[in-house]
């Protein structure tokens, strides 16, 4: 249920602002999962403060495109369409060049390509169009847009404030994400490495080590343990002797050599 008043009722914008940011932050404690916290906070952009069909663009590494990657008001073939490549349209332009974008009429912008959304399908009088980069530090990481209705009391300028403060919070998300899914994808890669050398070790009988005269040494062992061979153990005090168990073990001191 949107939250705007209607027209002629006056409007408490900043304190609309804070409750925004508030809740926003609040979806941030809750989860850093991206689909989850964009939609929910596109979502609150256009009940609360009339950013409609908000959208989060991203870059597309392989297929060399900008294209939308959550939305709220959005179809799936609206989605689908949303696609731009490097420098294309409003969108692509400031992704290239990092810089912030107000259309006032997008009747009146040749470069707002109405490809996303059409026309028809949006209403009868001057809408706006308002877009802001995601900064990961100097990197440009996407874009965050939506339409307005132009003619409220609400100024372009103070919705362009809000959108950046709002995309520098969702950048944060985007970037932790990224960053988690690195981490996992390296502990994972790490684990594969991990079992392949194991499998292509010798059994250690649950002694740690891989230095080459322990190897020696197991390799021995699992030679011996095949035969009926008694086995004197030889050692310093203090060595872990006295850990094999069975009749044919007997500790004692030096270097470890099968009798």
């Amino acid at each position: 249920m949107s939250t705007v008043p209607p027209p002629g009722e006056p409007v408490a914008w900043h304190k609309q602002e804070v409750l925004l940011i508030r809740e926003v932050a609040r979806l941030l404690g809750r989860s850093v999962e991206p689909h989850f916290v964009i939609r929910q906070t596109l979502r609150l952009l256009s009940e609360w403060v009339g950013l409609n069909r908000g959208r989060v663009l991203m870059w597309d590494e392989r297929e060399e495109q900008l294209g939308i990657r959550h939305a709220y008001g959005l179809t799936a073939d609206e989605v689908a369409r949303g696609r731009f490549a490097r420098g294309e349209g409003v969108s692509g332009q400031v992704h290239r060049s990092g810089a912030p974008r107000i259309i006032q009429d997008i009747d009146r912008e040749p470069e707002f390509l109405c490809r996303s959304v059409e026309r028809h399908r949006l209403p009868n009088e001057t809408v706006s169009f308002l877009a802001v980069p995601l900064r990961e530090g100097d990197r440009v990481i996407g874009v965050l847009a939506a339409h307005r209705l132009r003619n409220r009391r609400r100024a372009l300028d103070d919705d362009l404030e809000l959108m950046q403060t709002i995309g520098a919070m969702l950048a944060q998300v985007i970037r932790l994400n990224e960053e988690l899914k690195r981490r996992t994808a390296q502990l994972e890669s790490e684990n594969r490495d991990l079992r392949v050398r194991l499998g292509s070790q010798l059994p250690n009988f649950g002694i740690l080590g891989d230095s080459p005269q322990l190897r020696e040494c197991l390799e021995q062992t699992r030679r011996l343990a095949a035969t009926d061979m008694t086995v004197l153990l030889l050692g310093e005090s203090g060595t872990g002797k006295e850990l094999s168990r069975g009749p044919s073990i007997r500790p004692a001191r030096g270097p470890a050599r099968p009798s």
